[in-house]
């Protein structure tokens, strides 16, 4: 059903870039905002340009969060006995201090062309993880009764 349903919504937003490219391609319009403007109005153009704000917005906000959830757990894990004394401050300093040291300067970097490296790097390794899930999967090493030790490592509750 996962499967199914990533496919089915991949199909429906390749879909509707083609019906904007196709409406943009029919009124002679450059962009979604042009498009807007000729087909509902320049006046109320402002709403695209303020969807790719809150969008934006909203997905920097939950990287964050993940980015902080993350790294607070790995130095929680890095270093256990320190983990008490940070308690609830550990994931705003780690947050504070990646946005102030890595997130802030890429987000100012003007030319993001030297990032093709490591853009090329995490597209492989998200497919090489895609490919020894599915071949996981397909060969019954996640099924129940299978012998896995990652299986057999989860809680009775959770197996």
């Amino acid at each position: 059903p996962a499967f199914a349903s990533v496919v089915c919504i991949g199909a429906i937003s390749g879909y509707t870039f083609y019906l904007v490219g196709a409406a943009c391609e029919s009124v002679g319009a450059n962009s979604f905002k042009d498009l807007w403007g000729t087909t509902l109005g320049e006046g109320t153009a402002w709403v695209v340009d303020g969807a790719i704000v809150l969008m934006c917005f909203l997905s920097t906000l939950i990287y964050s969060t993940i980015i902080g959830d993350l790294f607070a757990s790995l130095l929680s894990s890095a270093f256990p006995a320190a983990a008490p004394a940070a308690g609830r401050f550990l994931r705003s300093g780690v947050l504070l201090a990646l946005t102030a040291t890595v997130l802030t300067p890429l987000c100012l970097v003007k030319d993001l062309s030297r990032l093709a490296f490591t853009s090329s790097v995490g597209t492989g390794a998200v497919l090489a993880t895609a490919t020894v899930v599915i071949t996981r999967a397909l060969d019954g090493s996640y099924a129940p009764g299978s012998g896995s030790a990652l299986l057999a490592s989860l809680p009775d509750d959770l197996a």
